[in-house]
C-alpha cells in the first residue's frame, strides 16, 4: 500500500509536511504536474483541504517541496581524493537516474534553484571535487555552471523525447513530398540516426568533452604560487 493509500485508509496517520509532499510526488509521476491541488492532495490524504496549509503554506513552497523531496533521492558518491573528475561524473549520473524516475517534474528543475539542506549538499560535493580538480573558486563557479546546464538540458530532451519525436514527425512529411530529397539531403541522410538514439552513450560523450577541457584547462594552468 503506497503513501497516499494509507492516508485515505487510515485517517490516524499524523499529516505531516514530508506526508504530503511524498504524496504530491506520486500525484506528480502518475498524472503529471497539472494534477496537483490542494484539493486534491486532501483527498487523496483523506483530510480537509485547509489542514495542508499548516504545514505547505501556498503552492510555490509545495513546488519547491517537490524538487526538494526528489533531490533528496539523489546518491552523494563518496569522494574520491585521486579521482575528482569521477566524483563529478557520479554526481551527473545520479541527478540524470533521479531525473528518470521523475520526468513530470523536470521541467520544475530550472525555475527551482537548490536551497533546501539535501539540495545544497549536492551543490557542495559539486564544488569540492571541482576545487580538489584544481580549479579556483570563479572557475568552479563556472564549470559547475555549465554542467548544471548541460545536465538538466540533456534530462529535459531525454525525458520530454524530443528527439524521437522529432525525428518521428520529420520523416512523417518528407516521403509525401519528392521535393524534400532536394531540398534536406543532409536531414535524409541523418535519418537513421535520428531514429535511433542511445542516450546512455551521448550523455557520457558529453561530459567526457567537458572534462577533456578541464584537464587541459587545469594542465596548463600556472602552480598555485605562480597565479
Amino acid at each position: 500500500m503506497n503513501l497516499v493509500e494509507r492516508g485515505t485508509a487510515d485517517n490516524r496517520e499524523p499529516l505531516s509536511r514530508e506526508r504530503i509532499l511524498e504524496a504530491a510526488v506520486q500525484l506528480v509521476d502518475s498524472e503529471g504536474l497539472g494534477a496537483v491541488t490542494m484539493r486534491r492532495l486532501a483527498t487523496d490524504l483523506g483530510v480537509g483541504t485547509m489542514s495542508l496549509y499548516t504545514y505547505v503554506p501556498n503552492k510555490e513552497d509545495l513546488l519547491d517541496g517537490l524538487i526538494g523531496i526528489v533531490i533528496s533521492e539523489i546518491r552523494i558518491p563518496v569522494p574520491e581524493p585521486t579521482d575528482p573528475l569521477g566524483s563529478v561524473r557520479g554526481l551527473l549520473r545520479e541527478f540524470r537516474r533521479v531525473s528518470n524516475l521523475h520526468p513530470n517534474l523536470v521541467p520544475l528543475l530550472p525555475s527551482r534553484p537548490p536551497t533546501t539542506p539535501e539540495a545544497l549538499r549536492l551543490v557542495e560535493a559539486g564544488f569540492d571535487a571541482l576545487r580538489r580538480l584544481g580549479l579556483d573558486a570563479g572557475e568552479a563557479v563556472q564549470a559547475y555552471r555549465l554542467l548544471v546546464s548541460y545536465a538538466i538540458g540533456f534530462v529535459s530532451v531525454e525525458t520530454g523525447g524530443y528527439f524521437r519525436t522529432a525525428a518521428e514527425a520529420a520523416f512523417r512529411t518528407i516521403p509525401s513530398d519528392p521535393r524534400f530529397l532536394e531540398q534536406f539531403p543532409r536531414l535524409l541522410e541523418a535519418g537513421p540516426h535520428l531514429v535511433e538514439w542511445d542516450a546512455d552513450a551521448e550523455f557520457e560523450a558529453g561530459i567526457d568533452a567537458y572534462f577533456s577541457h578541464l584537464q587541459d584547462r587545469s594542465a596548463a594552468a600556472p602552480a598555485p604560487s605562480e597565479r
